[in-house]
């Protein structure tokens, strides 16, 4: 379980590590396209599709991270004077749910691969438009390692209590 823990760890900081450059990149392609329309009249569409892949590949890097945080799907609302029961069963209801969710984001992929992986953008014809989406495969993947990951954690004799008491 260590080296499974360690194996998410790592995935979680490339995926931080990717952010960063995500963001960086889409600042530095907006600050481009701006100079290049204010100073020289012109427009490149290919800027506004890199644009387009770095802010979808940011939004489902940052997915991963919420989740990797307990950040994603809380109910501290909810179960703020909630018992030791009630946590547990809500702490198992959102684990089903992000099971769920993570399975639907590659099932998704899997079923949009056809039509995606035959399209390519305009301007950058190498790349199919399954790039774009293959975020949310690795999104969904992540979150089903992760899920699994905490599940057993939970489960197993002397694992690592995963239910937080909501203060």
């Amino acid at each position: 379980m260590k080296v499974y823990k360690k194996i998410l760890a790592v995935f979680v900081k490339i995926a931080e590590s990717l952010m960063m450059l995500m963001i960086a990149g889409l600042a530095g392609m907006i600050v481009f396209e701006l100079s290049i329309r204010n100073f020289l009249n012109k427009s490149f569409r290919s800027s506004i599709e890199v644009c387009g892949i770095m802010f979808i590949w940011l939004i489902f890097l940052g997915i991963i991270y919420l989740y990797d945080k307990r950040r994603l799907m809380r109910f501290e609302i909810l179960l703020s004077r909630a018992n030791r029961t009630v946590l547990t069963v809500f702490w198992f209801v959102n684990k089903a749910a992000s099971m769920m969710l993570g399975a639907v984001m590659i099932i998704s992929y899997v079923s949009m691969y056809p039509f995606v992986s035959t399209r390519y953008f305009s301007t950058i014809q190498f790349l199919p438009y399954s790039f774009q989406f293959l975020a949310i495969a690795v999104t969904g993947g992540f979150i089903v390692l992760k899920t699994i990951y905490e599940l057993i954690e939970q489960l197993r004799p002397g694992g690592e209590n995963q239910i937080e008491e909501v203060s």
